[in-house]
């Protein structure tokens, strides 16, 4: 403490009980004199504060900014972070599906801002916030979409379009086998308008580790192993896997195929075999629509 405060904390008892005076100096500086205790005028501890010098102040704490941990950009604490394979979106202009053209370290802030906020207003319940999805290592956050290039990009199948279908055989990485996809040509169709909802899909940290180690020469900056992969990953327990714009707030079914290359770890999949309903489920939905690249 400086001489200074403890000038003060000595005379502020003192000034509490005793009248105050003043009168101007020769000098024309105000001089101040205490009285007995009949006090007519109190000067309070904080207006004898506010006098203080500023260095002798605490000095106010900033706000610290915590920057987002993309790909690509130095890692900061983040609950939910941008995974390798759903960069492809931001940057694969012939990306089959739902194209982001927006900052990335930005779209990793504002999921996470989403998410913080939720969150809060849950009293700190996870679950309230983060929805299940088809395993427990799968979640999903649905959030307003703020991404103009975020378009639908299913449609209908009609008797008015369905001479427009193609298919061909795709992979979603070079790694991957191709599977055949059913497809309305972009070019052939009027697309839909942007979409009301992106579906944020996350994989727990310890699922990407899995499926990492389960495929060779998938791993990052060639690490090996489980213990190598995740010592080359950062520690938000969430990733960003895959975003989805659509027309609501719930899950929609994934396509047939991708049930299938689920239960092929090996092969781009989770690892989770198939389950009846869910297959049949994806079959009702997908049989009468088709995706437009």
């Amino acid at each position: 403490m400086s001489s200074t405060i403890k000038t003060v904390a000595f005379l502020i008892p003192f000034v509490a009980r005793s009248p105050v005076t003043s009168h101007r100096s020769g000098g024309g500086r105000r001089c101040y004199r205490f009285g007995p205790a009949s006090a007519i005028k109190r000067i309070s501890r904080p207006a004898v504060l506010n006098r203080l010098p500023v260095a002798d102040l605490p000095p106010t704490p900033r706000p610290v900014r915590h920057v987002a941990s993309a790909p690509g950009t130095s890692a900061a604490a983040v609950t939910l972070a941008l995974d390798d394979f759903c960069v492809r979106q931001f940057d694969d202009p012939e990306y089959a599906g739902t194209r982001l053209d927006w900052d990335k370290v930005d779209f990793e802030a504002r999921v996470n801002g989403e998410y913080e906020a939720r969150l809060t207003a849950a009293e700190g319940d996870a679950g309230a916030v983060l929805k299940d999805g088809y395993a427990p290592f799968c979640k999903h956050l649905f959030m307003k979409n703020f991404i103009p290039s975020a378009t639908l990009t299913t449609l209908p199948i009609t008797p008015d379009n369905e001479h427009l279908l193609r298919t061909k055989y795709a992979a979603r990485t070079e790694k991957e086998l191709p599977v055949l996809t059913r497809f309305f040509p972009l070019a052939t169709v009027e697309a839909g308008g942007q979409a009301d909802w992106l579906d944020v899909i996350l994989y727990s940290r310890e699922q990407i580790i899995k499926e990492r180690a389960s495929r060779p020469g998938d791993e990052p900056d060639g690490a090996a192993g489980e213990e190598a992969i995740a010592a080359s990953m950062g520690d938000a327990p969430w990733r960003i896997i895959s975003v989805k714009a659509q027309e609501v707030d719930t899950e929609l079914p994934m396509q047939p195929i991708t049930v299938m290359r689920n239960a092929l770890i090996g092969e781009g999949g989770s690892g989770v075999g198939i389950q009846r309903e869910a297959y049949e489920a994806s079959v009702a939905y997908w049989k009468d629509r088709a995706v437009v690249l």
